[in-house]
Parts: C-alpha cells; sequence; structure tokens
C-alpha cells in the first residue's frame, strides 16, 4: 500500500489508517476530533468546515477569555459527541439570536455551539483540534469589538457586527462558492 500526504497527514489508500486524530479514506474524507483541556468531552466531525469564522464579540471574548473566538462550521449531523459528558449554557445574540454552548463539566472548556439560525450547523471551536494546519479564518465578525492589535488574514471578509440571518446565509454560500 501506497502512503500518500493529505494536508500534512499521511494515509494509506485503499483502507482507514489513524494518524494524529485524523482518519483519512480513498475519498478523502476528513475525520478530526476536538478535545476539552481535560481530554473527557470530544466530539469527531467528518468532512471539511463549511466555514472557518473568527468573532470578536464581546460573548465570544468572555467564552474563550481570549480576545476573540475561532469556530469552524460543520453540518450538525457531521458532528458527534464520542466522549464524556456535557453541560450546555445558552446565550443571547445581539440580534435576540440564541446560542447553545456545549462545554465539560470538569475543565470548563467549550467544545462546540449552535445558533437558531444556523439549525443545519455546528460551530466547533478550532483550538480544541489542536493542530496548527488547520485553515485560516475566511471571514472576521464583530470588527467593531476586534482589539485594535488584532489581525486577521488578508482577504478574510470582514462583518463589523453579527450578520442578519440573511446576510449569514448569503455569506455561507460565498464561502461554500470559494
Amino acid at each position: 500500500m501506497t502512503k500518500q500526504l493529505l494536508s500534512g497527514y499521511e494515509f494509506t489508500q485503499g483502507r482507514r489508517t489513524r494518524t494524529p486524530e485524523i482518519l483519512c479514506t480513498r475519498s478523502k474524507l476528513m475525520t478530526r476530533t476536538a478535545e476539552c483541556a481535560c481530554g473527557a468531552f470530544k466530539v469527531r466531525v467528518e468532512g471539511e468546515p463549511v466555514a472557518v469564522g473568527a468573532c470578536s464579540c464581546t460573548q465570544c471574548q468572555k467564552r474563550t477569555g481570549s480576545v476573540f473566538g475561532v469556530a469552524a462550521l460543520f453540518p450538525k449531523d457531521s458532528v458527534q459527541r464520542v466522549a464524556g459528558s456535557f453541560n450546555t449554557f445558552v446565550r443571547s445574540g445581539d440580534l435576540g439570536t440564541k446560542w447553545s454552548n456545549y462545554f465539560c463539566p470538569t475543565c470548563g472548556s467549550t467544545i462546540f455551539w449552535e445558533g437558531t439560525f444556523i439549525p443545519d450547523l455546528r460551530g466547533v471551536a478550532v483550538g480544541c483540534f489542536a493542530d496548527p494546519s488547520f485553515p485560516p479564518p475566511q471571514t472576521a465578525l464583530f470588527n467593531e469589538n476586534r482589539h485594535s492589535w488584532v489581525n486577521f488574514p488578508t482577504g478574510a471578509m470582514s462583518h463589523e457586527t453579527e450578520p442578519t440571518q440573511t446576510e449569514l446565509v448569503a455569506l455561507l454560500d460565498q464561502l461554500r462558492r470559494s
């Protein structure tokens, strides 16, 4: 069997070969595992993200303890809990949207979240993949709250606040085509 390189990870054609928390098959369907800081709560995602976005809203700043959060958006059914339990915290967004955050009850790490106006997607915290080769953000939201010393990748689409549902659907469609 021939080993090939895919996004920095080896795989063997014709059968699955486990490499650092990534499984690949002949169809090149990626499977990644995201986990909390203590390793008790884990989710597995299949496929590539629909989009990767950075958010500088004050809620993401408080949720992460950092100056912004980075999410990889995946189809909801491709994000599966594989270990541990979680607690849920529901908060309101600026436009009255509801966001459910799923976090480890032991260490407090938020692994993924869902929003009411993107019901078919789940955002997974990119840092929980612990993969420095993960794709960079394609979009940056809530730039009105971005710290002046933070810069996002050149070419990332920018939005000053929380997009409306219509704007978000258009943005996701644009990112899917790019």
